[in-house]
């Protein structure tokens, strides 16, 4: 269907100029903004983040932390990722504080899953861990 600015719209509503080919912007598909304009994964975004910990499901033996900004923090691995595997919240806040706080904890405990070149670099122990 033609629109009133000569504008075609796709199956997925979706707006492009014929002339050109290019994608248009559709001020009908304009939804509230998500956060402050600043990248998801950038210490500046605005979005809650969630800190969690994988554990083995079995043994809750460690297996690493994370950062999430999923708002379900579930959602952040696919159920085959999650085998064998339970997360516990740890908290939530800025990006920034629970990035700070991921880098902290990992820094003392590295798990068999973390890949941050940082992980276990200082020797200090958090044990007994809750």
């Amino acid at each position: 269907a033609e629109t009133e600015g000569g504008l075609v719209e796709g199956s997925n509503g979706a707006l492009r100029d014929p002339a050109t080919g290019r994608f248009a912007s559709n001020p009908d598909r304009v939804g509230p903004a998500l956060s402050d304009g600043a990248h998801g994964n950038s210490l500046a975004s605005s979005r809650p983040t969630t800190l969690y910990q994988l554990e083995d499901a079995e043994t809750g033996a460690h297996m690493k932390f994370g950062i999430t900004s999923e708002t379900n923090p579930m959602a952040r691995y696919t159920s085959s990722e999650m085998e064998g595997l339970r997360m516990r919240i740890l908290d939530a806040g800025t990006r920034a504080d629970m990035s700070a706080a991921e880098r902290w904890l990992t820094e003392r405990v590295a798990g068999p899953m973390t890949n941050e070149p940082w992980a276990g670099s200082v020797n200090e122990s958090i044990f007994p861990w809750p």
